[in-house]
């Protein structure tokens, strides 16, 4: 005899078994990410347009992405080669998108504007780097922290400077090379990314031998020319759109305006700010003005960036890219007064992945420890 089943048959309820797949150690991690990041960017947004004064370089960048703007050129008056043009176009991008120029209550408040996007979008950029490099979910968060409230981010961040345009380029080129999944896609990517970031600003090609390294970390031994090669090919021909620029309106060298004149008057002619070693020089002045605003974290980041290279090869590349630029700080020549800014998100990267490295110790010794064979880098958020 054969029972009819019922006409609403009762089953495991499908949203036990969707709520049980939720990932909420995943969800947590967003959380963490999402209320930092809305904290740090209300505390940037709050008198912006006051704070700090406006400076000389503020006014060069906005000038020329204003005549980008309104204009549709380069620059008011003739275009020189003294940085690459991408910077100020993107801050013009935003400009067009909000009516900026128009709606803000002068040019240099339009700036600020998109300098608050560009913070905000590097912030999330460092906790998914943070991350991808195996920090905890505390040292990730301790990172973003120190990158957002240190009083001399602040200050940095909230200036129109080309610097802040390129560090969220700079962090998605080492967030790539940090991928978890391993592929020729990613990797090769990050040259491109960090050819837009030296595009934006030409001190961000500093950091190409610490994202050489990365990359060279990343990969396994087998094919590490290979994607290294890619990666340079893709970097090369990204960054060589602005010489195909220059030699289309025939402006590769000569007389005028051009590349290679821009270039040595970049490089060469750039009247030095003496060293910072030296009381009473700009260089000097610039450097006591940061330390002024934040003593111990340039401190603390240069320690950790040292601890990092004898005892955490897992941020080796970041210590690398921390110290190429402090030497670019301290050797003769002219310092550009917003340098510091690309400083920041490796300086706090690095005091955080010590902090948790003291705190917790070694990872692959805890492992051992509970009977694994080692913690592997973690793409979580």
């Amino acid at each position: 005899m054969t029972v009819a089943a019922p006409a609403f048959s009762r089953t495991e309820p499908g949203w036990r078994l969707r709520l049980e797949s939720v990932p909420i150690e995943r969800l947590r991690g967003l959380g963490i990410a999402a209320g930092l990041t809305a904290t740090t960017g209300a505390l940037h947004a709050v008198n912006l347009t006051h704070s700090p004064a406006l400076g000389d370089g503020e006014g060069l960048v906005v000038a020329r992405t204003w005549a980008a703007t309104e204009l549709g050129r380069l620059a008011p008056a003739t275009y020189l080669y003294d940085q690459p043009p991408l910077g100020w176009l993107q801050v013009s991008l935003w400009a067009r998108l909000t009516d900026a120029f128009g709606r803000a209550p002068d040019a240099v408040a339009a700036g600020r504007e998109a300098m608050l996007v560009a913070f905000v979008a590097s912030a999330v950029l460092l906790w998914v780097l943070a991350r991808r490099l195996g920090l905890s979910r505390w040292a990730a968060a301790l990172a973003l922290g120190l990158f957002g409230f240190s009083p001399l981010a602040v200050a940095l961040h909230r200036q129109v400077s080309l610097e802040n345009v390129a560090v969220p380029w700079i962090l998605a080129a080492f967030a790539l090379a940090a991928t978890p999944r391993r592929r020729l896609g990613p990797y090769a990517s990050s040259g491109a990314l960090l050819a837009v970031a030296a595009l934006s600003c030409g001190s961000a090609i500093l950091v190409a031998p610490a994202l050489a390294l990365a990359l060279w970390r990343a990969v396994p031994a087998d094919r590490r020319a290979y994607v290294i090669a890619v990666a340079g090919a893709l970097f090369a021909a990204v960054a060589g759109a602005f010489v195909a620029y220059a030699a289309l309106r025939g402006q590769l060298s000569g007389d005028g305006p051009s590349l290679l004149g821009g270039l040595g008057d970049r490089f060469a002619d750039l009247p030095s700010t003496g060293s910072v070693f030296s009381g009473g020089s700009a260089g000097n002045d610039t450097v006591t003005e940061w330390l002024g605003l934040d003593l111990l974290g340039p401190l603390l980041g240069l320690a950790a960036a040292l601890f990092a290279l004898a005892r955490l090869p897992r941020l080796a590349p970041e210590a690398v890219a921390f110290l190429v630029l402090v030497a670019a700080v301290v050797r003769p020549g002219h310092l550009q007064p917003t340098l510091a800014t690309l400083l920041l998100p490796f300086g706090a990267l690095l005091v955080a992945g010590a902090a948790e490295r003291l705190v917790e110790g070694d990872p692959a010794a805890r492992a051992a420890g509970a009977g694994r064979p080692g913690l592997p880098t973690t793409g979580a958020v």
